[in-house]
């Protein structure tokens, strides 16, 4: 039911290179720099016919535009010509005095005093007196549901339309990222779709729309809804560890035991975090989280979890007001958070009943205890006995005892994101051994199959920092926490499993505990 653009920009473009060459002297001299354009309108469609007029709404992209130009073309889209104008702050238009029975096709631009947009996605309705369908509800999967296994998923969803045996036709929209839907399915006659060609795959979000036609041209838009499919974890056995290495890092306590636990194998991202957010925002009775100048605090203003873009252009999640919705930006959706503070992650992980790792698990999950690289052996006093274990050294690096550029992102690896700006992340789980946008990774994985325990962001932890003790036991306070795992900002020494570094927590008025460098992931006790 949509109406492919048949017009270009030409002669937008032939107009201003007009204007252009008319603005240097007789001598040929410079010419004023031209306008930029403001961004077209989205979302154009008819949302009411009747006997004698039209209703068409659309979604504003810009900021600065002195108003919309209205385009129709009867019977066809062969010709368009200015319909009306109508002021910055409108996004619908009545068409009246219409030819009862005559289809009519309509464009929006946007428009400045010397440039305009291209237009919108071509829209039609009949004039004939007709109710417009229902809006499109009760998705299925259910809006932010949590858990949805990989694979082929359908989706369903139900919508109606008020005038009695008048069918209805869905356009589906779908894709990993809010900001770019692809129409997957068009003029559906049913109100269900199954992504044959598109699987869904674990750790990710998924975001789909419906648009509803009826025959005469009347438009429901249905909103955008997500679902997320299982966060991948693993398993920690119990057992011995090794903790830091001789000449910079020993620890006087060693062995020490690390009970079993479960890690996320990715670091959480910018989508999973969103999701959070906006579940905090919508919890019952009142909100869980407050936004303030760009931040994001605890309900009582005392705890610091995250900052937005709007307060610091490091950060990949916004907060669009007029949704009450926190988006990422569009591409980032699969990197790992950050500009997320020690309370942020800690928040995180209590509303998934999960928990931040200690120090002692985070080391056992990148490096192991694994006997190919030597072993050490411990006399183990209890208070009935002693007895000898011989406890694996595991790894150096979460991927062996070699330093390889192509297995982390750190400074200067050469990885592709090297030069994409202020932060240089990689999206994870990006070191897999395959060739990624002609990049040949390499496997970065732990002795367990854990992900990006090395760069890409250091980790909080649930410890605070301080020597080592024997026998191993993290204080109970501090002033900084433990972070694990080095960064994109730190050199290669940072990605060895023993490796050693702090941050600051929030502190009001002393830090904001934020960093682009910094990110999480969640841990799990076991039985």
């Amino acid at each position: 039911m949509r109406v492919d653009r048949f017009l270009t920009g030409m002669t937008v473009l032939c107009a201003v290179a007009l204007f252009a060459l008319s603005c240097g002297d007789e001598n040929g001299g410079p010419v004023a720099p031209t306008e930029t354009p403001p961004r077209a309108p989205e979302d154009l469609h008819v949302t009411q016919t009747g006997s004698s007029a039209i209703t068409i709404a659309w979604r504003d992209l810009s900021s600065d535009e002195l108003g919309f130009r209205i385009e129709r073309s009867v019977g066809g889209t062969a010709s368009f010509a200015e319909r009306d104008t109508v002021p910055r702050d409108v996004t619908t238009y009545t068409d009246t005095q219409l030819q009862t029975g005559i289809t009519y096709y309509y464009r929006v631009r946007s428009y400045r005093a010397n440039s305009q947009s291209e237009p919108a996605e071509a829209v039609w309705g009949i004039a004939v007196q007709n109710v417009t369908p229902t809006v499109p509800r009760s998705p299925v999967p259910a809006d932010q549901s949590r858990g949805v296994e990989e694979g082929v998923v359908t989706i369903a969803w139900t919508s109606s339309d008020p005038d009695a045996g008048d069918p209805l036709l869905f356009d589906v929209y779908f894709g990993e990222s809010r900001n770019a839907l692809q129409l997957v399915a068009d003029a559906v006659p049913q109100s269900e779709w199954t992504l044959t060609d598109r699987p869904v795959s674990l750790n990710a979000s998924y975001f789909w729309r419906v648009i509803a036609h009826d025959s005469r041209g009347a438009t429901a838009l249905g909103p955008i809804w997500s679902f997320n499919t299982r966060v991948e974890r693993i398993e920690i056995p119990a057992g011995w560890l090794v903790m830091g290495e001789p000449e910079e890092f020993e620890h006087p306590g060693n062995p020490v035991w690390v009970d079993r636990f479960e890690i996320d194998k990715f670091e959480v991202t910018n989508q999973q975090y969103a999701v959070f957010l906006n579940a905090m925002l919508r919890a019952e009775p009142t909100p869980l989280i407050q936004t303030s100048g760009g931040e994001v605090y605890s309900p009582d203003g005392l705890a610091l979890f995250a900052q937005l873009r709007s307060k610091d252009d490091d950060a990949q999640i916004l907060y669009e007001s007029p949704e009450s919705l926190f988006v990422v930006v569009p591409g980032k959706e699969n990197f790992p958070v950050m500009e997320v503070t020690w309370q942020g992650a800690v928040a995180f992980a209590e509303f998934f009943d999960r928990r931040l790792p200690t120090e002692a698990e985070w080391e056992m999950a990148a490096r192991g205890n694994g006997t190919e690289f030597g072993s050490e052996q411990f006399t183990i006093e209890e208070p009935d006995t002693s007895y000898v274990v011989s406890v694996g050294v595991g790894r150096t690096y979460p991927w062996g005892q070699t330093l390889d550029a192509n297995r982390a992102n750190f400074l200067a690896s050469g990885d592709p994101f090297e030069g994409q700006g202020r932060v240089q992340t990689t999206p994870v789980g990006f070191f897999d051994g395959t060739v990624r946008g002609g990049y040949q990774t390499l496997d970065g994985s732990s002795p367990f199959g854990v992900r990006d325990l090395g760069g890409n962001v250091s980790e909080w932890t649930a410890d605070w920092y301080a020597p080592y003790r024997d026998p191993h036991a993290p204080p109970s306070e501090g002033l900084y926490r433990i972070i694990r795992g080095g960064s994109w900002r730190k050199g290669s020494g940072s990605l060895e499993s023993w490796r050693r570094d702090f941050a600051s927590p929030y502190r009001p008025g002393e830090s904001s505990g934020a960093d682009r460098t910094i990110g999480f992931r969640t841990v799990r006790s076991l039985p």
